[in-house]
């Protein structure tokens, strides 16, 4: 788990460092989907992430922060990551791990695709990052097509669960009504248990083939429909 851990933090600096003499990648970073070859186990799989802060420190190195769950408390480590001259392709760990980056056009998302060695064997994964945690239809599809091309199975895609800080498991989805998204979060506060389901919009006004959607997502989560209310919306437009 630890060295997966790891390879997804080299992918998403080598992704971010491959056009940062244009752009800034300073900011929060999320994985969205990700696939792994047939000699990792399924229960070795990260099923849950974090989102990842970068920093753009001088002469273009990286500085990542990630924060995880062990043995029941929330850790940060912090990583250096160093580009090399040839563009792409990055290393880390005294060369023991390779990363190739390739930018999805129009999407503001980055595949990447690691290889590393592993007591003797050859380890490969990849995976497809954003700034923005919703789901990117366009941006998927053309992971899927990228994958294949590598030699990985459609049907060994997975899309792991954020998890804010380790804390609190945040799953967000779109919805098919535009400028609508679906949030779903469970946690613990203060020893207490609790979930909550929000349905977000760029728009003040209700959409009721969202706020159906959004029902559809509290029912299938064990929530009551009855116990939705709409909040009332303050502040200028």
């Amino acid at each position: 788990m630890k060295a997966l851990l790891l390879m997804a933090v080299l992918g998403l600096v080598a992704a971010l460092s491959l056009a940062q003499e244009e752009q800034d990648f300073s900011g929060t970073w999320y994985v969205k989907a990700m696939v792994t070859g047939k000699d990792v186990p399924e229960e070795k799989r990260p099923r849950k992430v974090s989102p990842v802060i970068v920093t753009t420190l001088e002469g273009g190195d990286m500085e990542v922060t990630i924060t995880f769950m062990k043995q029941d408390q929330c850790h940060q480590r912090k990583m250096l990551m160093q580009k090399t001259d040839e563009p792409g392709k990055f290393h880390a760990h005294e060369g023991q791990k390779t990363v190739y980056v390739q930018e999805l056009p129009g999407t503001d998302h980055y595949v990447f695709y690691c290889e590393a060695q592993r007591h003797g064997k050859l380890f490969h994964m990849a995976k497809l990052m954003g700034k923005d945690p919703a789901t990117n239809p366009e941006a998927l599809e053309e992971f899927k097509k990228f994958v294949q091309r590598k030699g990985f199975l459609e049907e060994d895609i997975f899309m792991p669960t954020q998890t804010v800080w380790g804390l609190s498991h945040l799953h967000v989805g779109g919805s098919s009504v535009e400028d609508h998204h679906l949030f779903y979060c469970e946690g613990q506060f203060q020893g207490e248990e609790f979930r909550i389901a929000e349905l977000m919009s760029k728009n003040r006004d209700i959409n009721q083939k969202a706020l159906e959607e959004f029902k559809e997502l509290v029912r299938r989560k064990g929530l009551s429909e009855k116990d939705i209310f709409l909040p009332v919306q303050t502040g200028t437009p």
